[in-house]
């Protein structure tokens, strides 16, 4: 993926506000679940607005919680 389209992406990523996302994710940053596997934070199912985010219907990815199962498969 081209820096310049993940930056676009990252733009449009809803992960900091949802309810599972957690102190670990904001220390890394680390948001995109559902383009690149999860970098090394736990997380609990207390949510999840994943279904309100742009980039999996923009990648015809389905599924939720991608923040605790890790990556999706495009499909389903």
């Amino acid at each position: 993926m081209a820096a310049e389209n993940f930056q676009e992406l990252m733009a449009k990523c809803v992960c900091p506000p949802c309810p599972s996302y957690n102190e670990c994710a904001r220390g890394k940053k680390d948001q995109l679940f559902c383009l690149v596997s999860k970098r090394g934070c736990s997380f609990n199912k207390n949510g999840c607005i994943c279904p309100t985010c742009p980039i999996p219907k923009l990648k015809k990815f389905s599924g939720m919680y991608f923040c605790v199962d890790g990556k999706t498969k495009p499909g389903a």
